[in-house]
């Protein structure tokens, strides 16, 4: 049974002792202490005396938790408050529209439209701004969950936004009609009874009512439950919101872990370090005003002012070390013993020869009556030129190297103040004048030889498409006649 703990549960939050409670039950402290010890057990006509004296049942008392119980009751009377609110809300603007007269409704009812209007362009503007937010923040995200979550987010933005404008619409007419409908209503019924002496009232005249603000009456409770429930989904799109900024964090935090790993250079250690360091007490100081909004704490905006200050410096000092050290750095884009490869193949040159090599060609003139092909290119690629009939051509692959271990070349260079291409390929052919001239002609023919023959498909294909289409017309006249024929016997 639960009538010890119970016991001893009411008798605190209605700030009595053992003595009080004992008092008011007409037994000794003693019996009291027995019965929230579980030692002892009250009378029928006590614990019936306790049930009317906190307002319980005895099966609450006995055997349930009355702070659950309080806890129930509470809600319920929460429910009904707001159902009660609703109904007097309805009730009173179906009195006040019956009362207005027929100018006065039109008014009011242009002033709704309008507000609504206004509400739904705002509403649009604010959304369209979110979807792009949102968009950004999850676009890493795997295609199908992408937009899995983003339609949940516009799904709650709507509602939402729904429930808010539900909210400032009820609140300006209330403010606006209702209260002064109520105050003036409650001015005739005081009025009435000293004028009734004074001269008879005349029916058939309705006054028409001036529109005023009355900033003494109080709100309908359902209103603010509106506001609750919309302060609800606000929450629920920040903590979405709050969920990249974690994920931000983590990625951060990997990469500060990762920075002592691959940066060795002194200064842009240090200003990568600064700049990952800066963000993530960012990350930190968003991460804790979302936490503090959702619980309802009051931020501390002395401390969290102080650090966003310190994120600031610490992000200046860093970009600053990182671009003086980016300054002097080396972008390898020509032959290098220490990174770029460089070899060599040579043919014979024939009249009808050419080069089928692309843009990473380039001709150089030397005394050279063969063709020498000099590319130059990183280990990270195969290169293997072939001649075919009158065609020169290459297949070019990236190798079977370790992709880690192409990365760590990569860094180490780059830690060296020197960046260079892993797919860096360069083709210089060198002979003579005329050859060179030769190779570009012959280039030239094979390319228009290549469109002629194109063409010359091309157009016997639409000179069979044309025969099809004769025949198919021939078909149809043929098919025409036989109808005519048949429709004059």
């Amino acid at each position: 049974m639960n009538l010890s703990d119970n016991l001893k549960r009411i008798r605190k939050e209605n700030n009595l002792s053992q003595e009080d409670l004992a008092e008011k039950l007409g037994v000794s402290r003693q019996s009291v202490s027995k019965w929230e010890s579980g030692a002892a057990y009250p009378e029928m006509d006590k614990v019936i005396q306790l049930c009317k004296m906190f307002d319980l049942n005895i099966d609450e008392l006995l055997n349930k938790n009355v702070n659950e119980v309080k806890d129930n009751k509470q809600s319920k009377i929460n429910i009904n408050k707001y159902i009660d609110d609703f109904l007097s809300f309805v009730t009173k603007t179906i009195n006040m529209f019956s009362d207005l007269t027929f100018k006065s409704k039109m008014k009011c009812l242009i002033e709704q439209v309008l507000i609504i209007l206004f509400l739904v362009i705002v509403g649009s503007i604010i959304g369209s701004i979110l979807e792009s937010v949102f968009y950004g923040l999850i676009s890493f995200l795997p295609e199908n969950v992408f937009y899995a979550i983003l339609h949940i987010l516009k799904s709650i933005y709507i509602l939402g936004y729904l429930i808010l404008s539900v909210a400032i619409l009820v609140h300006i007419f209330k403010t606006r009609y209702l209260d002064y409908y109520t105050k003036k209503e409650k001015e005739e019924i005081n009025t009435d009874k000293t004028e009734s002496k004074k001269e008879p009232k005349n029916d058939n005249k309705k006054e028409d009512r001036v529109i005023i603000r009355d900033p003494n009456d109080s709100g309908y409770g359902f209103i603010s439950g509106l506001l609750k429930v919309l302060l609800i989904f606000v929450k629920v799109i920040v903590a979405f919101f709050g969920i990249s900024v974690c994920s931000s964090l983590i990625g951060f935090t990997c990469a500060l872990a990762l920075s002592f790993l691959i940066v060795k250079s002194g200064l842009l250690f240090l200003g990568v370090f600064l700049i990952l360091l800066a963000l993530i007490i960012t990350n930190i100081i968003v991460i804790v005003l979302i936490f503090d909004f959702i619980i309802n704490r009051k931020p501390r905006f002395r401390v969290l002012i102080i650090s966003f200050i310190i994120s600031l410096i610490l992000f200046g000092t860093g970009s600053g070390l990182s671009v003086s050290w980016i300054k002097d750095i080396k972008v390898i884009n020509s032959y290098d013993e220490k990174h770029i490869i460089r070899d060599v193949v040579e043919y014979n040159m024939e009249d009808d020869l050419y080069l089928n090599i692309g843009s990473r060609i380039k001709y150089i003139e030397s005394d050279n009556n063969n063709i020498k092909i000099e590319y130059d290119h990183t280990k990270y690629i195969d290169i293997d030129f072939y001649k075919n009939n009158n065609m020169i051509d290459y297949n070019y692959g990236i190798t079977e190297t370790d992709t880690t271990n192409m990365i760590k070349d990569v860094l180490s260079s780059f830690n060296e103040k020197v960046i260079f291409d892993p797919y860096y390929l360069n083709i210089n052919v060198y002979t003579t004048k005329e050859n060179i001239e030769k190779l570009k002609n012959n280039y030239n023919y094979k390319k228009e030889s290549e469109c002629s023959v194109r063409l010359d498909d091309s157009l016997k294909k639409i000179n069979e498409l044309n025969y099809e289409l004769e025949e198919k017309n021939s078909e149809i006249e043929s098919l025409k006649e036989l109808i005519g024929d048949g429709s004059d016997e």
